[in-house]
């Protein structure tokens, strides 16, 4: 028996009437059935042996918000067997979670899959997976990081790969190899994983990519500059957020005020142009309202380190400190008297 129930409310929408396919699968077997649903509940009884599977809507076709309620063997039946995307996708909901074997394996199992959107769908949730068959997973997930077609797959794999065996030797090796990849995609997931391993090496492979065009790549190589970089980085902030736009450009000005506090209040003069052209050629709101956060955030630690470097220079009473305290001030008044220009 099979109950369909609509749910909306009834003083505000009819009940509809539509038709609707269902799938019955047994062993060795599936039956398709037609329906005609007419109220608002109704129920329609079958004559078959004790389905697998009852997959209603096996088409996909309806155009609302459905639920279905039946035992789990049948989501991971339903996982295994089903072919529409659509129906894989709404199993997996229901058993991402679950840690027993039929669930776990049937999540493995998407990984094998020859279509690469599901090799991706079996790639969002790989713990489970990795308690029960860690080196099976591992030996897949580096056939995969070699997919012949898809790029995101390559990609997820390696993302899998950091972050569920990173310790493993031989781990580096196979990132080289990724940042070698014809993708972006593969490249910047690469470049963010042996960041996270060895900052300095990501540093050295990114000085080597900032020519490239990915606004991926860019945003990866922002990110680790941001937290790893020093003054010789400035000039990659510069150019690219002059060729960015949009969220882009965005993103990497939020990594730039990060990098910025990094950096001694010196080296910020390079920064004022940046955000002044921001304020000045910005169409959107919310990005001059970066360009001028930039500029008050620029002021108020000039302002700050003024007075702290004449407090210094109120106690100091060796001639020479009190030298390089009043040189470092009067270089700072001067980048402040430019700010103010703005």
């Amino acid at each position: 028996t099979v109950t369909v129930e609509q749910k909306q409310d009834l003083d505000k929408f009819p009940i509809f009437k539509f038709p609707m396919k269902i799938d019955i699968y047994t062993i060795g077997a599936k039956a398709t059935k037609e329906i005609t649903v007419t109220k608002a509940k109704q129920s329609f009884e079958f004559d078959t042996e004790l389905p697998m599977l009852v997959n209603c809507d096996a088409d996909k076709m309806l155009l609302c918000k459905r639920t279905s309620e039946k035992p789990m063997s049948q989501w991971v039946y339903q996982l295994n067997n089903a072919p529409l995307y659509l129906d894989k996708k709404e199993a997996l909901s229901h058993i991402n979670n679950n840690k027993d074997v039929p669930s776990v394996d049937a999540i493995f199992k998407l990984l094998n899959h020859p279509y690469y959107e599901f090799n991706n769908m079996g790639m969002r949730n790989l713990g489970e997976v990795n308690k029960l068959h860690a080196l099976a997973l591992k030996t897949t997930l580096v056939r995969l990081s070699n997919h012949k077609t898809s790029s995101s797959v390559r990609a997820n794999a390696f993302r899998n790969l950091q972050e569920y065996y990173s310790e493993d030797e031989g781990h580096d090796v196979l990132l080289e190899k990724g940042l070698k990849d014809q993708s972006y995609q593969v490249i910047g997931v690469c470049l963010e994983s042996m960041a996270s391993d060895n900052p300095l090496k990501a540093m050295k492979i990114a000085e080597g990519l900032e020519k490239e065009k990915s606004k991926d790549v860019k945003s990866i190589i922002a990110g680790l500059y941001s937290e790893h970089g020093d003054k010789s980085n400035h000039d990659f902030f510069v150019q690219a957020i002059n060729d960015a736009s949009g969220f882009s450009k965005y993103g990497l000005l939020n990594k730039y005020a990060s990098y910025l506090n990094k950096l001694d209040e010196n080296e910020l003069t390079a920064s004022f142009l940046v955000y002044q052209d921001v304020v000045n050629n910005s169409s959107a709101w919310w990005m001059k309202m970066v360009g001028y956060q930039g500029l008050i955030a620029n002021k108020s630690r000039l302002t700050d380190r003024i007075s702290e470097l004449k407090t210094d220079l109120s106690v100091t009473k060796e001639a020479t400190k009190k030298s390089i305290i009043e040189r470092k001030i009067s270089e700072l008044n001067l980048a402040l008297t430019d700010l103010n220009k703005m």
